[in-house]
């Protein structure tokens, strides 16, 4: 069976590989970009409702901490990358838990990619890298990639995505 892709690639697009009712590989295409690499089978209703939550809740999906930071200064903000992992406060992992909503985990194809997905004036935004180091050595800012996705092409592919998952 061919790959199925929802969406459009130049814009937005959810491909899907090994659809097999519930379960399949994910991956997204943005700007003509892949976001991810099609080598987790996985239940794919994991992924459709965290689409589903950035979709119903994108109004939540900023904050006013990132009025004057750059892209990779909202990626490192939300992620705690600008902290010392051995020396954090309570005070870091509140901040993390009002932002978190803006990394979902969206099914285990989506591990091995950091990311912040958040919204303004009409566009999605995807922070993300490709992290296939676990070392304590990675530089988190390496390989680093932005996509700015206008919301009707975003909400339009995620919609068709949910539908193939829970009413086909």
């Amino acid at each position: 069976m061919e790959n199925l892709i929802i969406g459009r690639c130049q814009d937005f697009a959810i491909e899907v590989a090994d659809f097999d009712q519930r379960e399949g590989r994910v991956r997204f295409w943005a700007n003509n970009s892949e976001i991810g690499d099609l080598k987790v089978n996985d239940e794919l209703e994991t992924c459709a409702y965290a689409l589903k939550g950035l979709i119903d809740n994108k109004e939540d999906l900023f904050n006013d901490a990132f009025v004057s930071k750059t892209e990779a200064e909202i990626f490192q903000y939300c992620l705690l990358l600008d902290t010392n992992s051995s020396n954090r406060t309570e005070k870091d992992y509140e901040r993390f838990r009002r932002v978190q909503h803006m990394s979902p985990f969206l099914g285990e194809q989506f591990d091995s990619i950091a990311r912040v997905i958040y919204f303004k004036n009409g566009y999605y935004h995807i922070l993300w890298f490709y992290n296939n180091d676990y070392t304590s050595n990675l530089n988190f800012m390496d390989n680093f990639k932005v996509e700015k996705i206008r919301a009707e092409d975003f909400e339009i592919a995620c919609e068709s995505f949910i539908d193939l998952v829970f009413y086909q």
